[in-house]
C-alpha cells in the first residue's frame, strides 16, 4: 500500500482556532448582536411613538368633526334675553404654562364651556366643557392643574318656541357628570374663539350672542395631551409635582401636545 508522507505532513502542520482568535470572534458577533438589537429597539420605539401619535391625532380630528358639524348649525333663538351661544371660562380647572428654553411662555392653556342652541326638530340646547376624569384622587389632582375629559351634553324641550332661557338654565345648574358623554381623554386645552363676517375676531374669553344675533365664524382649539404624557402626570398625586411635570418644557414637548385649530362658519346665520 502506497502511503503520501506529504499528505500526512500536510494534516499534521494544521492547527485550530487559538484562545485570543475566539475571543476576538465572539468580541465580533457580540458587537453585531448588540448594534442589532439597538437598531430593532429603535425601530420599535419609533412605531410605539408612531402608533400613540396616530391614535391622538384620530381622536383630534374626530372631536374636531364633531364640534364643526354641530356649531356650524346653531340657530337663534330669536326671543327678547334669549341666549344663542355661551361661552365663558371654567374657573375651577386650572391652568399650566409651558415656557422655552430661553424662559419665554409659548403655551399657556385655557378651558371654557360652550353652550349653543340648535333646531334639529324641537329646540335643542348642547353643551361641551372640560370635567374631571372621575372622582379618584389622581383624576381630581389632574383636573386642578388643567388635564381634563372633554364632555358633551344635550338637552332639549317639545316646544317650537324657545321660552326665555331655561336651556341655559339647565345646563349651568346642571351638577351630575353621569348626563354629560364622554368625548376626549387628556384635555389639556379647550376654546372658541368669534370671528365677524370679516374675519375679524370679535370675542375670545368671555361672551354670549343673544336674541337674533350670531356669529359669522368660530374658531375652536383644542390641545389633547399623548396617552404616555397623560398618564405619567396621573401618575404624580403631589399638586405641586404634577404642576411641575406639566410647565417642564423638557418632558411635556411640542410633540406631546397635540393642537387642533378649526374656523367653523355659522350657516344658518
Amino acid at each position: 500500500m502506497w502511503i503520501d508522507m506529504k499528505v500526512i505532513g500536510r494534516r499534521r502542520g494544521a492547527r485550530a482556532l487559538t484562545l485570543l482568535e475566539l475571543m476576538v470572534a465572539v468580541t465580533i458577533l457580540t458587537v453585531i448582536i448588540l448594534g442589532l438589537y439597538s437598531m430593532f429597539d429603535r425601530t420599535q420605539s419609533a412605531f410605539r411613538a408612531s402608533i400613540t401619535q396616530v391614535d391622538v391625532l384620530e381622536q383630534g380630528r374626530a372631536v374636531v368633526e364633531l364640534l364643526s358639524r354641530e356649531l356650524e348649525q346653531m340657530r337663534a333663538s330669536q326671543q327678547v334675553g334669549g341666549t344663542n351661544l355661551y361661552v365663558a371660562p371654567i374657573p375651577f380647572v386650572g391652568s399650566f404654562t409651558q415656557s422655552r428654553f430661553d424662559g419665554t411662555v409659548y403655551f399657556t392653556n385655557e378651558h371654557q364651556e360652550v353652550f349653543f342652541l340648535n333646531r334639529p326638530d324641537h329646540w335643542h340646547g348642547i353643551a361641551y366643557l372640560v370635567v374631571a376624569g372621575s372622582t379618584n384622587a389622581a383624576d381630581q389632582v389632574l383636573y386642578a392643574n388643567g388635564v381634563g375629559t372633554l364632555a358633551r351634553y344635550e338637552t332639549a324641550t317639545n316646544q317650537h318656541l324657545l321660552i326665555s332661557n331655561n336651556l341655559l338654565t339647565t345646563f349651568l345648574n346642571l351638577t351630575n357628570l353621569s348626563n354629560y358623554q364622554r368625548v376626549a381623554e387628556g384635555v389639556v386645552h379647550f376654546a372658541v374663539r368669534a370671528y365677524d363676517t370679516n374675519g375679524l375676531l370679535l370675542l375670545t374669553n368671555s361672551y354670549a350672542f343673544t336674541n337674533q344675533d350670531l356669529p359669522s365664524y368660530l374658531e375652536v382649539e383644542l390641545g389633547v395631551l399623548e396617552t404616555k404624557a397623560y398618564e405619567q402626570a396621573r401618575s404624580i398625586l403631589n399638586t405641586n409635582d404634577q404642576r411641575a411635570f406639566l410647565s417642564d418644557s423638557n418632558n411635556i414637548r411640542g410633540s406631546r401636545v397635540h393642537m387642533f385649530v378649526q374656523r367653523i362658519p355659522v350657516r344658518s346665520r
